[in-house]
């Protein structure tokens, strides 16, 4: 394994070390001949499906090289980049609006580009197959998780009075942490204790910020900005009762299954990277529908202490499928498979 990628001082003494097995190339010093001597002496390049044409320069130096050697090429997308610069230009001026769609043109003319000229694709979360379909001779979707099962720890030794509702994210417009804010409103303002904690920072903070004033329950909402991962943001989770995820776009982030693992409930949209891995209905609501997520948060924080456990129960069950060792494996199984079509 090597990875070609920037590289910077650690700021954050809780990072996770990456394994000293894996060699590092500084992406601002790559020249040309390493370039090509780590793919010569490589089996499958990989490169993101994320970026625009000349961010993506590199990549397309390495593919063109990687045929060259006749090496397996994929490209991994994890997320629906172009949707989302449209999303978070949404509330800006028109021009701002016009350049997130030239940019979001951008990122997908190059996806499209890339997917055609790679072995293979992989996408996190069956939201974002439509990016590539018809494009990509073989695709392999995954489910995005980070967790180990020899991790889980689910068992709850109390429930917390008030309930401790968690949003954790980037807080940017299309992650959707406004209508968390306001659902919680809504359960406060109908006589509900519960507590929010948002965790993350980005630009939208100081407007969520102005939102929880105006709607006036200060009192009952804490922003905790970034968490250190694994340490605090995994402390977190255990002492968390419900997460709830509010993304409007179309990717299936690892959090469902990093909230499982410490015993906190995910309440999730209604979309096919959430239903795809076989939640309970009980826990789905309505994209971007306030109502809808206050009524599913209101089932979850209702519910008995045994029946919560039950729920845990069942949750960590159906993750075993979904560890980071059985996400490995599969990838493991792909990769064996276009190496043997070269």
């Amino acid at each position: 394994m090597h990875l070609i990628c920037p590289v910077r001082e650690p700021t954050d003494s809780g990072l996770t070390k990456i394994d000293p097995r894996a060699g590092i190339t500084s992406i601002e010093d790559l020249e040309d001949g390493k370039l090509r001597q780590l793919l010569e002496h490589s089996d499958i390049l990989e490169i993101p499906g994320n970026f625009g044409w000349t961010t993506s320069s590199v990549s397309r130096r390495a593919l063109r090289y990687s045929k060259k050697y006749g090496k397996v090429s994929v490209l991994g997308i994890s997320s629906n980049r172009a949707k989302t610069s449209i999303m978070n230009a949404a509330r800006s001026s028109i021009l701002a609006q016009v350049k997130a769609r030239l940019r979001a043109l951008d990122i997908r003319l190059t996806q499209i580009f890339l997917a055609r000229n790679c072995s293979g694709v992989r996408v996190v979360g069956k939201g974002l197959v439509s990016l590539v379909e018809g494009h990509a001779t073989s695709l392999l979707v995954e489910t995005a998780s980070w967790v180990s099962k020899k991790n889980f720890e689910i068992e709850r030794p109390r429930e917390h009075e008030p309930p401790r509702v968690s949003l954790i994210s980037r807080l940017e417009p299309m992650k959707g942490v406004d209508i968390g804010v306001r659902a919680a409103a809504k359960m406060l303002r109908g006589g509900e204790k519960i507590e929010l904690r948002i965790a993350g920072d980005g630009p939208d903070r100081h407007r969520l910020e102005a939102l929880v004033g105006d709607l006036e329950i200060s009192e009952s909402v804490h922003f905790l900005g970034w968490l250190s991962y694994p340490n605090d943001y995994f402390s977190l989770m255990r002492d968390t009762d419900v997460v709830a995820l509010t993304n409007l776009n179309d990717e299936q982030p690892r959090l469902i299954f990093d909230a499982i693992s410490r015993g906190a409930i995910p309440i999730c949209p209604n979309t096919n990277a959430y239903s795809g891995i076989g939640l309970a209905p009980e826990l789905l609501y309505k994209q971007g529908d306030v109502d809808s997520l206050h009524d599913a948060l209101q089932k979850a924080i209702s519910m008995s202490a045994d029946a919560k456990q039950d729920l845990r129960d069942s949750l960590a069950s159906m993750a075993d499928s979904y560890t980071i060792e059985e996400m490995h494996l599969r990838r493991d199984e792909w990769y064996k498979s276009l190496l043997k079509r070269t």
